[in-house]
């Protein structure tokens, strides 16, 4: 059987120690040739900056990806910009800041027109319209988070 799932993340059970990577590790596991079934991706954790957010979107790898959940603070424009991630289906990102032109900007990627779930977390108010435009093409298969009520 091939390992088709992977989590990577810097919660750690030890009190005194954190988990540290970064983008150049992950992309090791995800380009790995022991790995060639590995198609959904979760990273948890690190900071953009730490973490490597530019390697990371620049990698390859990322072309055979059907999921991936980022808890790492990037923006959704970062995402967006990345064409190698045109074979996701399932999308997760955490902890990241959304402008009123992400919305229309997710929507007319051609790189994410396969995409049939997406969940967003972000620290501030949703933007105007911004659900309402989601919604009308991932319907119930959306979830958003705003921290602020």
């Amino acid at each position: 059987m091939r390992l088709q799932e992977f989590t990577i993340t810097t919660a750690s059970p030890r009190r005194h120690t954190k988990a540290k990577f970064t983008a150049a590790g992950v992309l090791t596991l995800l380009n790995s040739a022991r790995l060639p079934g590995l198609t959904a991706f979760d990273v948890s954790g690190p900071t953009a900056e730490t973490f490597g957010a530019a390697e990371f979107f620049a990698d390859a790898g990322l072309a055979k990806l059907t999921r991936l959940t980022l808890k790492v603070r990037v923006s959704l424009a970062d995402v967006i910009a990345c064409p190698r991630l045109a074979h996701l289906r399932k999308f997760r990102l955490d902890d990241t800041d959304l402008t009123e032109g992400d919305a229309n900007s997710l929507l007319a990627s051609p790189t994410f027109a396969r995409l049939t779930n997406l969940t967003l977390w972000t620290r501030g108010p949703l933007p105007h319209g911004f659900e309402g435009k989601l919604r009308a093409r991932f319907g119930d298969n959306l979830w958003l988070r705003s921290g602020v009520s």
